[in-house]
């Protein structure tokens, strides 16, 4: 038995007015999703518990039946395991965004948490920068991916409790940090490093934002977590553009496929990325296939294009899928998200995520779609990371 974990990142959402009072997925035409939802166990799951931030970080580590309560320390070192920086005992990893600012009287407001969705080479020029005017022996910067970075700072503050910048878009920032002087400091710094770099100037030219400022958040150090082939005796993979999602699947000892194109938006190599995960599959038992693209449009506060975002995840990716899977006899998918990320508030958030459970042998017609309304009438498993074990369980 082979299996596939369709991680489609944050398409889960809650009834838009402007859709007509029914969700993205409810609205969006998806044949192939379809034709997997007819054949499939439909049901609701729970993958960030109460009292966690509603994160991918959570989500992720549900998803791939890890109990967020047990082994979540923080974002940032899933990000660091992932660029194979190793942390020591007393190091603290801190998810750094390059972000776009405005300045407002003595204080700033937030307008971009992805910096104008800077490209991977332009990010890593600016934490170059970064590193070089704020890095010493205590704080490290590494780049990342675009706009999603870390800083290693030995015995930094764990207790800071920081939002992520996602979640204070069009606020004023100063009061999210003022019990961080440290923090606070750096952060104004990095206003005046990077406000006038050659790079941003030029991103204004061509009418883009300028990614001006780093925002410290998602601190942790390393998670001692089982691998899943110690858990379930199996081989797998993971495919996404994001470093915390290829963080989890290093610390879960699966293996990162690379798919040159990705890019964690919409304008990512999906032909690429659904290649390679049918390549993994001779090679391995389970692959994740990570999309982040949605997510991204989900954040923009678009019902229509978060709509028109599905529609071409039902095409590029499953329809490409299902096409390419003919020569495999026996697999099963699994298709749900990590968290809701309605459109109305443009963030993450609590609550039930629909999932399906597709076999290859499946006689099912269940007359339902794969949307939030329909998977309500099936399974609800208010345990996350109970879904993933059910998923698997048959192998």
């Amino acid at each position: 038995m082979k299996f596939i974990v369709l991680h489609c990142d944050g398409v889960a959402d809650e009834k838009v007015e402007e859709l007509g009072y029914r969700t993205p997925l409810e609205v969006a035409k998806t044949p192939n999703i379809d034709f997997l939802a007819e054949r499939s166990e439909l049901g609701l799951y729970e993958p960030i518990p109460k009292g966690l931030h509603p994160g991918s970080d959570v989500g992720t580590l549900s998803l791939l039946g890890y109990d967020p309560t047990k082994y979540y320390t923080g974002r940032a070192p899933l990000e660091a395991a992932s660029l194979g920086i190793e942390l020591h005992e007393k190091d603290v990893a801190f998810r750094c965004n390059l972000v776009s600012v405005r300045e407002n009287g003595g204080d700033f407001i937030m307008e971009d948490y992805s910096g104008g969705h800077l490209t991977a080479e332009e990010g890593k020029i600016l934490m170059e920068v970064i590193q070089r005017e704020l890095g010493n022996s205590i704080m490290t910067f590494y780049p990342g991916v675009g706009y999603r970075n870390i800083l290693v700072w030995k015995e930094g503050p764990l207790e800071a409790k920081i939002p992520p910048p996602h979640d204070i878009m069009g606020k004023k920032v100063n009061e999210f940090i003022e019990g961080y002087k440290v923090i606070k400091k750096m952060f104004k710094r990095s206003y005046e490093i990077l406000s006038n770099h050659p790079l941003n100037v030029k991103r204004a030219s061509e009418g883009k934002r300028p990614a001006n400022a780093i925002w410290l958040w998602g601190q942790g150090k390393t998670p001692k977590i089982p691998t899943l082939k110690e858990i379930y005796n199996i081989d797998s993979a993971v495919i996404s553009a994001v470093d915390l999602v290829r963080g989890i699947g290093k610390l879960a000892g699966m293996k990162i496929i690379n798919v040159p194109g990705a890019t964690g938006y919409m304008d990512t190599n999906f032909k690429g990325k659904v290649e390679a995960c049918v390549a993994a599959l001779k090679e391995v038992d389970l692959v994740v296939l990570h999309v982040e693209g949605i997510d991204e449009v989900s954040h923009t506060g678009d019902a229509q294009k978060k709509v028109e975002a599905i529609e071409i995840y039902d095409f590029e990716v499953v329809g490409r899928l299902l096409e390419n899977l003919k020569g495999f006899k026996n697999f099963k998918i699994l298709l749900t998200s990590d968290h809701r990320t309605p459109v109305r508030i443009k963030t993450h958030s609590h609550g039930p995520v629909p999932y399906l459970i597709f076999s290859s042998d499946s006689n099912k017609k269940t007359g339902l779609r794969w949307t939030e309304s329909d998977c309500a009438k099936g399974n609800y498993l208010p345990l996350g990371y109970e879904l993933f074990k059910r998923f698997i369980k048959e192998k």
